[in-house]
């Protein structure tokens, strides 16, 4: 690093902390060391995110009163960092993919990788990412030269198989469909279309590596493909079409890496991507071209699990990244605990099994609802464990994360409970998966139909450290406020779900003119509100386009408000006998299927 490089990352690095950094000496060193008396501060390390992650030990180490101190750290991992979905209606804006970068960079992480199925921009395909908020050459190579001076590498995240279904139900894609959401193989318009994708990438960005995707195609040669060709193997579809998509990225000088669970399927004979007896035969091992293998895995909390599902993927004989999960999916706000419970195994089992890259994937399933900066918590879990050679303790964590963005570990607590949690340990065991998203399955449960699949009366939703810190923190008070204002609508409608039918069915009809009169409307105001924080933290982050999903849930939530109050008011009023949706009994499913706004307000297809 020289002279201005390094006066580069202290500068934005104190713009991000809003923090003076005085007299600070930097000299090269294999490791990180920091040694900081009364007069200087003198950091030795080799990378630019290194001396950003001692900036920000510094700055922990002073918030505790520590002026005087040694420090020394070295990674685990070689490459580590995050995935940004930028493909499930939320496209962050330049800026703040840059204040993400810089946040990234004080955590000591290195590695951004942008998912992006079709935003961006191909001049030879005009609907590729039509009205989605693609990105120009120009918005990618400001990415990436910022991040380059922040020492932080950007790695696109493509698609060149499955997870097509956003372009693919344009006119202009039918010559490259297979499926509703699977490219066509063995096309020549679809290998056009893929050189078209890594030509743009190539063009933008300085790294020499490209995640071309490839997960989750299961029904890959059953729509177009079998009518042209007749049925084929699906190993063999994807065998020929990685061969092609290799040979593309060949002749473009760039390495491709790849979602690995359709080989891990490959080779269990149960047909399962997390099969840890799946095993590849010497044959088809070798079949595959030189393209790296991500093991992606969000959901096992074992540490000894993860260590078999690695060596299932060494039998294929290539490098290995591990991809986690920020649980960012689960809904309005992140699932922090499902969080922590399954990224510290994996993290665990990758630094004892030797995997030099550890991302920490952030996907928006659902029409991104959870906005990206909530989930800055789960840079510092990697963060930690990155640099700390022993267990970390939660306190560690926590530390780094108000010292590096000043988000408050109560604020992060009482966001977690919004998840749904149980006060009863052995409930908590018998319903870890069931208990997951329930704050949101509740917001935009519709108050007539009721389709929760779980009884959700021993759940406590909390907010009460929220309400008393949303006023004070002027740099987070928008995302405090929303979260307390989301959790109380969860408590209003959890009321509401578990009484209405019981007090409906029993003829209260003085129950009903209370939620008519008083419940509704104060529901009302909170939804409001909710509605105009979450525009708010939506037009800051991301692009506009994607927001009329979005838009769309809180429109619809404040209109069937508005319809339950009419049909109550008539009930009560004895202008009708019976309020219909409450007459049918509540069923409940074995295995919950409402995890999403499509499954929880309409019992037939949107349209």
């Amino acid at each position: 690093m020289n002279i201005g490089e390094i006066k580069f990352v202290i500068d934005e690095i104190s713009k991000i902390f809003n923090f003076e950094f005085k007299n600070i000496e930097v000299e090269k060193g294999d490791n990180l060391t920091i040694i900081a008396d009364k007069d200087k501060i003198k950091i030795m390390c080799s990378e630019k995110t290194h001396l950003a992650r001692a900036l920000s030990v510094v700055k922990r180490e002073f918030l505790k009163g520590n002026k005087e101190f040694t420090h020394t750290e070295s990674a685990n991992f070689k490459q580590r960092g995050i995935m940004l979905d930028m493909s499930r209606n939320g496209v962050m804006r330049v800026e703040a993919v840059k204040k993400y970068i810089a946040y990234m960079a004080s955590f000591g992480l290195n590695t951004l990788w942008l998912y992006t199925e079709d935003t961006y921009h191909l001049e030879k395909y005009p609907f590729f990412g039509y009205m989605r908020g693609r990105y120009t050459k120009e918005e990618i190579k400001e990415i990436d030269d910022y991040a380059f001076n922040l020492g932080v590498e950007v790695l696109p995240c493509i698609q060149t198989l499955g997870h097509m279904e956003q372009y693919l139900r344009h006119q202009e894609a039918l010559s490259v469909k297979d499926t509703a959401s699977v490219m066509l193989c063995n096309s020549e318009e679809t290998y056009a279309l893929i050189e078209e994708m890594i030509k743009f990438w190539r063009d933008c960005l300085r790294t020499n590596k490209i995640h071309i995707g490839m997960d989750e195609a299961n029904d890959v040669g059953l729509g177009a493909y079998l009518a042209k060709n007749g049925y084929t193997q699906r190993g063999k579809i994807i065998e020929e079409h990685l061969k092609r998509v290799y040979e593309i990225c060949l002749k473009n000088d760039i390495k491709p890496l790849m979602w690995s669970d359709m080989y891990v399927r490959m080779g269990s004979k149960i047909d399962y991507h997390y099969d840890t007896n799946s095993r590849l035969t010497k044959e088809q091992a070798e079949k595959i071209p030189d393209v790296d293998m991500v093991n992606w895995d969000y959901y096992h909390t074992d540490v000894d699990y993860y260590v078999k599902m690695i060596d299932v993927h060494r039998v294929m004989n290539k490098h290995i990244s591990f991809a986690s999960g920020i649980w960012t999916w689960d809904g309005l706000l992140p699932n922090v605990s499902y969080t922590f419970k399954t990224m510290i195994p994996a993290l665990k089992a990758s630094i004892k099994e030797n995997i030099d890259t550890f991302i920490g994937t952030m996907w928006g399933d659902g029409g991104c609802e959870t906005n990206h900066f909530y989930a800055l918590f789960g840079l510092a879990i990697i963060s930690e464990y990155t640099f700390c050679k022993e267990d970390v303790l939660e306190d560690k964590i926590y530390e780094m994360l108000e010292a590096v963005t000043g988000f408050e570990r109560c604020a992060v607590e009482d966001i977690d409970s919004y998840n749904g949690y149980f006060t009863d340990v052995v409930k908590v065991m018998e319903t870890q998966i069931l208990a997951m998203r329930k704050g949101t399955q509740l917001v935009w449960n519709d108050i007539l139909y009721d389709l929760i699949d779980f009884d959700t009366k021993d759940m406590v939703f909390e907010c009460d450290k929220l309400k008393k810190i949303a006023e004070k923190n002027d740099k987070w008070r928008t995302y405090y406020l929303f979260a307390q204002t989301l959790i109380e609508i969860a408590k209003i409608k959890q009321g509401i779900s578990l009484n209405l039918r019981k007090e409906y069915k029993n003829k209260n009809k003085e129950y009903l003119k209370n939620i008519l009169e008083n419940v509704l409307p104060y529901l009302k105001q909170k939804y409001t509100l909710a509605h105009s924080l979450h525009k708010k933290m939506w037009r800051e982050t991301y692009k506009v386009f994607g927001w009329e999903v979005i838009d769309m849930r809180y429109a619809t939530s404040l209109s069937r408000i508005d319809y339950a109050m009419e049909e109550f008011k008539k009930y009560i009023n004895s202008e009708t006998y019976k309020i219909e949706e409450l007459e049918e009994e509540k069923l409940y499913q074995k295995n919950p299927t409402g995890r999403y706004f499509r499954a929880l307000v309409p019992t037939s297809n949107l349209i």
